[in-house]
């Protein structure tokens, strides 16, 4: 049992996060999934702190936390499940934009990839103009994130995951080569993530109100990430 907020589960900024106990980093790495969190009912004396008739401090809404092991039965809930991610960033020939420019279709390609339990979403995140990148075509750059749904993620696992898509990706499409190997991002509660994406995307469109490519692009790209 934790303060609320203690465990980091409800986190909705990085600061948060990275000030919080990563109660469920910390979980992953030793094989474990967050299963639940709910309401810590206090049932035992409080008393004797530091020798004093003294209660504990619980604060006004502490939680408790339920970890368990990997199994084919158990599913941790959406906002509960750790995630990792990278950029994969995709040259725009003729070929690859007839083939892979959604989000949706490159989500799937990955997902084939990734074992049972590994849920894959990916995000449009921007499209580089010829002028950006020095090459001869746009690049667009997508968010893939990784989240353990029935199975831990850490982030050597996640990295793995990270090779094998850029291994598949390759076949299907060119990527920007000075992007590729790159370690993925820590672990963050998938919920923490959404929060952050949601705050970026308001950002990004209240700086590009004038461009409509931009916003569409956007507009694609939470489309994708929050598909339910």
């Amino acid at each position: 049992a934790l303060f609320e907020h203690q465990s980091g589960v409800t986190a909705t900024t990085a600061i948060e996060w990275k000030g919080s106990w990563l109660a469920p980093e910390l979980a992953a790495e030793a094989g474990l999934l967050l299963k639940d969190v709910s309401p810590f009912m206090i049932n035992y004396s409080r008393s004797s702190y530091r020798g004093n008739d003294k209660a504990f401090y619980v604060g006004p809404d502490p939680q408790l936390l339920k970890f368990v092991k990997p199994s084919k039965t158990v599913e941790v809930m959406e906002d509960y499940q750790l995630c990792c991610r990278h950029e994969l960033h995709v040259t725009l020939t003729d070929s690859s934009m007839e083939k892979v420019l959604s989000s949706e279709k490159i989500c799937k390609i990955i997902q084939h990839s990734l074992p049972d339990g590994i849920i894959c979403d990916v995000l449009l995140t921007d499209v580089l103009e010829t002028e950006k990148t020095g090459l001869e075509a746009e690049v667009a750059i997508f968010m893939v994130i990784y989240r353990g749904a029935k199975e831990p993620i850490t982030r050597i696992v996640a990295d793995a995951y990270r090779s094998r898509t850029e291994e598949v990706m390759t076949e299907v499409c060119t990527l920007r080569q000075n992007k590729l190997g790159r370690t993925v991002s820590k672990p963050i509660p998938y919920f923490t993530l959404k929060h952050l994406v949601s705050d970026y995307i308001a950002r990004t469109e209240n700086a590009y109100l004038s461009d409509e490519n931009y916003l569409a692009s956007r507009q694609l790209a939470s489309a994708s990430l929050y598909r339910e």
